[in-house]
């Protein structure tokens, strides 16, 4: 039988998990405008609220390669690539990297789960390669995935443009003849 007390009890501890769960839901970062304007015929699948975080994680993935002062039409091609790079994967990693990027604008969860406490678009690239590395060397195997998923996105869409070949040494993929 329930008694008074249980059942203030449990009425209690619902309104704190149903206000935590909604203040987790709603706690979002203010709107950012999108640093860049889609290209004319739109975004493929990048949505441009997901370009801040892009756009801090590439510099630490790629450092020293990115460098400091990124020229604008090297970073419009980058976000281009990476389109493109998203717009190719199954749709379930697509729904997978979708889930993520939502959780990772979510001011809670990213303090508690990668420790930015800020909006990306003012995280440092030291902020950010931590988090990589807790990500890269966690317990849990879903932190590892996202790690190595997030990298190989952001390396794909890096040295899919032929721009960057020379800086590596790779002459480009063989001339066939006729």
């Amino acid at each position: 039988m329930v008694t008074r007390r249980r059942f203030l009890q449990w009425g209690a501890a619902s309104v704190v998990i149903a206000g935590a769960g909604s203040l987790m839901t709603t706690w979002d970062d203010p709107p950012h405008p999108a640093q860049f304007p889609p290209p004319d015929g739109g975004w493929q699948i990048l949505q441009p609220q997901q370009q801040a975080f892009w756009l801090a994680l590439a510099p630490a993935v790629l450092h020293p390669l990115w460098p400091a002062s990124m020229p604008q039409q090297h970073v419009e091609r980058f976000l281009h690539q990476l389109d493109g790079m998203l717009a190719n994967l199954a749709h379930e990693q697509q729904e997978s990297l979708n889930l993520l990027l939502q959780a990772l604008r979510k001011r809670l969860f990213r303090h508690v789960i990668a420790g930015v406490s800020h909006p990306w678009q003012e995280a440092t690239r030291q902020e950010v390669e931590a988090f990589l590395q807790d990500w890269r060397h966690s317990s849990l195997t879903h932190l590892r995935a996202g790690y190595q998923g997030l990298k190989t996105v952001v390396f794909a869409a890096w040295y899919a443009d032929k721009q960057t070949w020379p800086h590596i040494g790779y002459p480009g993929p063989p001339h066939l003849k006729k």
